[in-house]
Formats: C-alpha cells, sequence, structure tokens
C-alpha cells in the first residue's frame, strides 16, 4: 500500500509562529511572506496550507494554492476573517485558540481536511 505524501506549507510573517508550525512535520516548507509562499507554490506539490492573515495578502496566497491544486487550507489569523474564508471555502482558526489551549498546532492539518 502506498503511503500517502502530505507536503505542508506554512505562511507567517511571525518567525516565532513559522518556528511553532514547524513542530508539525520536519518536512514542512516554511514562508515568511506571501512572496516566498507564492514562490514555494509554484515549486512543489503542496497538499496543505496553513496562512496567517499577512495583512491581507492571504487572499493571493490562497488563490495561488487552489490554482495550485492545494486540497487543504486553513485560515490562521488574529483577525475575525472568518465570514471573508467561509467565502472562499477554507477553513478559519483564530490565533487567540492556541493561547487558550483549545487547539494544538499538531490540529492544524484535521481543521484543514474538515476532520475537526
Amino acid at each position: 500500500m502506498t503511503e500517502k505524501i502530505v507536503q505542508v506549507l506554512a505562511v507567517d510573517d511571525d518567525q516565532l509562529w513559522l518556528d511553532e508550525y514547524n513542530e508539525i512535520s520536519k518536512d514542512t516548507l516554511l514562508a515568511l511572506s506571501a512572496v516566498k509562499a507564492l514562490e514555494l507554490l509554484s515549486e512543489n506539490q503542496i497538499t496543505h496550507l496553513i496562512v496567517d492573515g499577512l495583512k491581507g495578502q492571504w487572499v493571493k496566497v490562497v488563490e495561488a494554492a487552489k490554482t495550485a491544486g492545494v486540497g487543504h487550507i486553513v485560515l490562521v489569523s488574529a483577525n475575525d476573517v472568518s465570514k471573508q474564508a467561509e467565502k472562499m471555502g477554507i477553513a478559519y482558526v483564530d490565533k487567540e485558540n492556541f493561547g487558550l489551549g483549545e487547539i494544538e498546532f499538531k490540529d492544524l492539518l484535521k481543521i484543514a481536511e474538515g476532520l475537526i
């Protein structure tokens, strides 16, 4: 049986958050900007995208990810953009939920897949 290949791209303009996302998998690709994320999306077969609000640049990244065939996307932001995320058909998690201990970083892939 073939093992399912998962390639995660985490995008955040805060290095501390990227360090946390890196704990999800040793193979997680990291981007500190929308520009770097777009570059990595064009060069890799990404299956899961975890993206910060990036001061509004998340929309560009999500659109590129969808075009590239990324099937599982979760927006993690301190700004409430849940309605926009819902319209785009992606999962949304408020960053404050991490501080409250309601969500663990390892859960993000399941959230992106709609399993949580």
